[in-house]
């Protein structure tokens, strides 16, 4: 049967809750199927002979229970679209919010959710434990509750390569929001210089002089200003952090 079973990574979550569904279904239609082709043949045989189709039905339920039960736990695969090996669902598994080992895959595998009651997050990456590349397990592509298999506590590789996807991440965002900065402080600067008329007398072109080199801190101002209203938590500290770069590093370029 798992020959013709999906692989794809975003619909593991969806075949694990399903599986026992599924399994069901194919059980009984097999079963059904099975029974009413070897009762045929045996009334065609044996046409009063009741006790063979007994014994037939007994014979074709004791099949069905067998298969319900090695399907019942059956992991689910799925394929790493970078290095396309199949991953188990019941590998054992890491959850990177609790830090938990999550051994019990038959109920709690990585395409389902944390076993700790405290956590129970519901996992949306895990990293491939072939290639050490993330595998998406959501559409939305989310991986900041990336799961990682289980290994001795003694030497963990994951801890290492966690820590730099999250730093590669942080840094992707330091840059974003710089860049931000940047282009909030261009528009200001343009607004400003938009505004200026030309000089008409020397007290004109002395404020004038006295808003050029004000200007920076008129604009570092009004952008602190703008984000303290506008943000909240991290983000506001983030965003007020990279402002700070981004004057610094104008006033350097002025020099």
């Amino acid at each position: 049967m798992w020959l013709f079973d999906s692989t794809d990574p975003e619909t593991s979550r969806e075949r694990f809750v399903s599986r026992e569904y599924r399994n069901v279904i194919r059980i009984v239609g097999f079963f059904i199927l099975g029974v009413s082709l070897v009762s045929f043949v045996v009334t065609r045989l044996l046409p009063s002979a009741w006790v063979p189709l007994l014994i037939v039905d007994t014979i074709g339920l004791g099949t069905a229970y067998y298969f319900y039960i090695i399907l019942e736990n059956r992991p689910i695969r799925l394929r790493c679209p970078n290095c396309d090996m199949v991953i188990l669902s019941n590998t054992p598994w890491v959850c990177s919010v609790c830090k938990e080992a999550n051994k019990n895959t038959n109920d709690f595998p990585f395409v389902h959710r944390c076993e700790n009651e405290e956590c129970k997050t519901v996992v949306k990456a895990y990293l491939c434990h072939h290639c050490k590349e993330v595998i998406y397990l959501s559409e939305d592509r989310d991986d900041s509750n990336c799961a990682y298999a289980f290994v001795s506590p003694e030497v963990d590789p994951h801890i290492e390569r966690m820590k730099e996807l999250k730093e590669r991440k942080e840094k992707k965002n330091e840059v974003r929001e710089i860049a931000r900065v940047e282009e909030d402080l261009a528009r200001i600067r343009k607004t400003l210089r938009a505004g200026k008329v030309k000089p008409k007398s020397t007290k004109e072109v002395i404020e004038a002089d006295v808003a050029s080199t004000m200007e920076t801190e008129q604009v570092e101002a009004e952008l602190e200003a703008l984000y303290k209203e506008k943000f909240k938590g991290a983000i506001r500290t983030r965003m007020l952090k990279a402002l700070k770069k981004a004057v610094e590093k104008r006033k350097h370029e002025g020099e």
